[in-house]
């Protein structure tokens, strides 16, 4: 048996530091049930409304009524009661810390401490998540059955358990400012982004001609791929990448979820794809997250029928350029030219009637696309370090809240 180290004890919840207690959440909290606003919905109304939404989005007010039936004050702990539409509960509890006018409606539960910190009780029941473990995705998941009351949770003495939340409040902070510097930046790359593309403001030193043209005046290729029969399951065995529309992430794809063989790519009659190839969703496109999404071939691959390769005439046309473009203006042309009831698709015809407006002069568009570029490097390095920080911030988390790392 592996050894306790000194300071520590063995308890019903794994191992804690002397010291710390282990109780049963009714010990801790009241539950209190929220009611129905939704009549009194107002947006003119003095009172928040606290819904699924609400704790979703960190406490962003996105509805306000008129009565309070059901009234949350600064230190209440705030989470859905029950399962939301997916079938999953949203294990996620917030923390009222601002005085204003709260009414909660029946789908939220109030923890109202009896003398715990109350972003500590936060942190600790939004670990791992907390109440994810007893939510089997068939049972129904309500926040007071009887298994999930009957938790039992690590409390430190009370100003530890103030540092700690202090601590992951901080990284919280962090991260929260991270999170509004990368927006910033990228609304100034959108905005940089429709200046250069349209023509609005030339970069120094250009004065050329610029037009607007066709994809069928400056493009090629206009073909999809396809699907190796999926009953072949050695097809899927090979090394030749073969990209699908899920792909097209508005990256350069350098590599694919999945690799067929030379025996799939000949009996499916698929084309190869060189990289510099500029490939565009076709299909699905009544989907906001499909629409308007493309890539660059980075590696030579093959692809499915729901993507369709464009190859820029190089003498007019720089994949780059191409890339920012349509990254921009892709959702919009995607709306006015795309058919179909049900299902939105494109068709290599229609593909062709797209409009691009584009410096005649290939190097004001390989500038315009180095500008685009810097600009995609500053985000990624700051997208970066807010995952660093979101790691470090989880590290904190299982060390603070197991009392594995003290804070004195």
């Amino acid at each position: 048996m592996v050894g306790i180290k000194e300071g520590y004890r063995r308890t019903e919840i794994g191992v804690l530091p002397v010291g710390w207690e282990v109780k049963y959440l009714p010990e801790v909290v009241d539950f209190i049930h929220g009611k129905a606003h939704e009549p009194f919905v107002n947006p003119h109304g003095d009172y928040v409304v606290v819904n699924s939404k609400f704790i979703s989005t960190d406490g962003k007010v996105l509805k306000k009524c008129t009565i309070n039936r059901m009234p949350a004050r600064i230190g209440d702990v705030l989470t859905v009661l029950s399962d939301l539409p997916n079938g999953r509960a949203l294990a996620k509890c917030i923390v009222i810390n601002v005085d204003d006018l709260y009414a909660v409606n029946q789908r939220i539960c109030i923890y109202r401490s009896k003398g715990a910190n109350s972003s500590y009780l936060k942190w600790i029941l939004n670990r791992n998540p907390y109440f994810m473990k007893f939510d089997d995705g068939v049972t129904q998941t309500h926040i007071l059955n009887h298994h999930i009351v009957k938790c039992q949770i690590p409390l430190p003495p009370l100003p530890e358990q103030h540092a700690i939340a202090t601590a992951l409040g901080d990284v919280d902070g962090l991260l929260s400012a991270l999170d509004a510097l990368v927006g910033k930046r990228e609304a100034f790359k959108r905005g940089v982004m429709e200046e250069l593309l349209s023509g609005g403001r030339r970069l120094a030193g250009f004065s050329g001609k610029w037009e607007t043209t066709t994809f069928d005046d400056v493009m090629t290729g206009f073909s999809s791929g396809a699907t190796p029969r999926r009953n072949r399951k050695e097809f899927y065995t090979g090394h030749i990448p073969w990209i699908t529309s899920s792909e097209l992430n508005y990256n350069t794809i350098h590599s694919t979820f999945e690799k067929i063989t030379p025996q799939a790519v000949s009996e499916t009659n698929l084309s190869n794809l060189e990289p510099g190839t500029f490939l565009i969703a076709i299909t699905g496109l009544e989907a906001a997250g499909t629409r308007g999404s493309c890539g660059i071939v980075g590696i030579k691959s093959t692809s499915n029928q729901s993507c369709m390769a464009l190859i820029p005439i190089s003498t007019k046309l720089m994949v780059e350029y191409l890339f920012y473009y349509y990254s921009l203006n892709g959702d919009a042309l995607a709306l006015e030219y795309c058919q179909g009831t049900k299902q939105q698709s494109y068709t290599g015809k229609l593909v062709k009637r797209l409009p691009i407006t584009l410096p005649v002069d290939l190097k004001e568009q390989r500038a315009i696309a180095t500008v685009l570029t810097d600009l995609d490097a500053e985000l990624s390095a700051l997208r970066a370090r807010r995952a660093k920080v979101a790691a470090v911030k989880a590290g904190m988390m299982e060390a603070l809240l197991t009392g594995a790392v003290r804070l004195v």
